[in-house]
Formats: C-alpha cells, structure tokens, sequence
C-alpha cells in the first residue's frame, strides 16, 4: 500500500480543508488512524532503545510515527524544512538500524514538495512491498 495517499488524503481534507492550523502532533494522530484503517501497524512516538558503551537505554529518542516495524515517518508542519530535519531522521535511522525513513512536512502548499524519503545505507530486496511511498 501506498503512504503517500494517505498522506495526501490527510493534507487536503483535513488541513487544506479547514483554516484551522493544525499541529504537528494531531497530524500524527489523525495519520496514524488513517494507515491503521489500511491494515498497517502504526506505533505513535515510539520509544527507541539504543546501545553506548555497553548500556542499553530504552528510551533514546522516540520516532514520530513507526509504520509496519520499518519505516519511520517524521511529520513537521512548517513552512520549511532545514537540512537539520533530514539528518535527525537518518540518525534515527543509523540507531534503530531500519533502512527507510520519510521525512513529510503537511506545512508545504504542495505536498509532494514536502516529503522527502531518507534511506539508511541501500535497500534491499526484502524490504516490504506492501509499504512503499
């Protein structure tokens, strides 16, 4: 299934749809019931455990939205992103070790200007079709 509908269906009838401004954290809300409706598994700021210098801490950092165990979605609504956004993405990337992040800014006029997919290292064959951008 494709996230990027989901995506937009929540960008236009939801936000566009309304003068109301809606946070970053009710577009997280409101995504993560629109994929769970399609079947997907959406964990919402998701706790992260990472390991340093031989000691496991459970809560690192916490992932906007984590979507069929791989792929992290990170929702901003600004007007623009900072390369500064992109980069915590792929850190979280390199510290949970998952391959494919999406970075969606619902703050764009357009929203295919707003989203933009972070890869750690190289896809490979497994990665699952039943999610994809």
């Amino acid at each position: 299934m494709k996230l990027r509908n989901r995506f937009w269906m929540v960008h236009f009838s939801f936000i566009r749809g309304s003068d109301w401004d809606c946070s970053s954290r009710c577009m997280k809300v409101v995504l993560a019931h629109e994929l769970r409706k399609k079947g997907l598994i959406v964990e919402r700021q998701k706790p992260m455990p990472i390991v340093y210098d031989g000691v496991r801490f459970n809560e690192a950092f916490r992932s906007d939205l984590v979507v069929n165990a791989k792929v992290i979605a990170e929702l901003k609504s600004v007007e623009t992103t900072s390369a500064l956004y992109a980069k915590q993405l792929l850190t979280q990337l390199r510290l949970s070790g998952l391959k494919l992040g999406l970075l969606i800014n619902f703050g764009e006029a357009h929203l295919k200007n707003g989203i933009k997919r972070i890869i750690n290292g190289k896809l490979d064959d497994e990665s699952p079709s039943e999610v994809s951008l």
